[in-house]
């Protein structure tokens, strides 16, 4: 592993020197001692090292803290060294973000100790960085909204997406409460969904919302709680509109309520078999056209109903050609064997 590096800004040679020596004995290289601030930015700039040693008071015009302000855009830690400790001069340097503080005079550990921690904060700080780009790179193109909303039901944070779902933009969706998107029902909906988030309890859900042009719809909500001190602090939630799924969703609901209300009160037989003749569904009906139950035949083979087994083949050939027969006469033998004349009209169902 390289040797961290480090840049000197000290306009008094024999702390220059000392400051050099001490980190040149823990392992540290130093790339350049220099007693300007022009010289520092330039070399910061050229050279970047991993933390600059930075006196406050230097030999030309510029002071080191203002030298810190230009390194500290570079991404380059910064550790003030000054022999003047007024308030005044504390505050200034605070603006700057250093990494530590040092009044001269300072002992050996203190300044290593000081330089460890700064490192120590940079390489957290950067792995956060990377954490939250990383996480604003997913908020940012997921097809999903995503946001966070306080204990009351306030948004505080939304992706472009979320706002989209609402009908706003992201400026115009924080600050607004998720009671300005719902009914009363609606809203006490999501309160008691609040309750089990205060209970650390996450959950998925749906709810009706009203867009901000007044459309409704509906959106699948996966909600997380926020803690903070063991407080419960709001709420995280990703979510999707279903509207179209649930229109669709209500309309096969329908349409399996008609088919099965049209499948208990038909007068003809309904049948459904496998391509092997083996009975999967059929009607009530059959028990008024025939001395068989429901139960009886499903689950049985279709073929033995058939007395006739020509027929049978004739009847399978048929329906292998053209996919289909209509109206076509054949003769079955009911549960007693008594002879059952049919007209059949049957369609072959086929995959891929």
């Amino acid at each position: 592993m390289s040797k961290k590096q480090i840049l000197i800004v000290e306009d008094e040679t024999i702390v220059a020197e000392d400051i050099k020596k001490i980190v040149s004995n823990y392992g540290y290289s130093v790339i350049d001692v220099v007693s300007s601030g022009e010289k520092a930015i330039k070399i910061s700039e050229n050279k970047k090292p991993d933390l600059v040693l930075m006196d406050i008071l230097l030999e030309d015009d510029i002071d080191g803290i203002d030298v810190a302000k230009h390194i500290r855009k570079l991404n380059i830690p910064v550790i003030f060294i000054t022999a003047y400790a007024d308030n005044e001069k504390i505050q200034q340097a605070k603006l700057t973000e250093p990494f530590g503080y040092l009044l001269k005079p300072f002992r050996e550990r203190e300044l290593i100790a000081t330089i460890e921690m700064a490192f120590y904060k940079n390489r957290i700080e950067k792995a956060l960085k990377e954490s939250e780009e990383k996480f604003r790179t997913l908020v940012e193109t997921t097809e999903e909204g995503i946001s966070i909303v306080d204990e009351n039901e306030t948004f505080t944070f939304a992706n472009k997406e979320a706002a989209k779902i609402f009908g706003c933009t992201i400026k115009e969706i924080i600050g607004k409460n998720l009671s300005d998107f719902t009914s009363k029902i609606e809203y006490e909906k999501i309160l008691l969904q609040t309750k089990e988030r205060e209970k650390n309890i996450s959950s998925r859900y749906e709810v009706e919302i009203i867009r901000k042009d007044g459309k409704k719809r509906f959106i699948s909500v996966i909600a997380s709680p926020k803690f903070s001190d063991g407080k419960y602090i709001g709420a995280f939630g990703i979510f999707n509109d279903i509207t179209e799924q649930k229109k669709e969703r209500l309309k096969l609901k329908k349409s399996i309520e008609n088919f099965k209300s049209i499948f208990e009160n038909i007068q003809d037989v309904y049948y459904e078999i496998d391509f092997d003749g083996t009975i999967k569904q059929v009607s009530p009906s059959i028990e008024d056209a025939s001395s068989y139950t429901q139960k009886d035949l499903i689950g049985k083979s279709v073929w033995n109903i058939f007395p006739d087994i020509h027929q049978k083949e004739m009847l399978l050939t048929k329906i292998i050609k053209d996919g289909f027969v209509n109206d076509y006469r054949i003769n079955l033998k009911d549960k007693d064997g008594t002879p059952i004349t049919c007209s059949i009209t049957t369609k072959m169902i086929q995959d891929n």
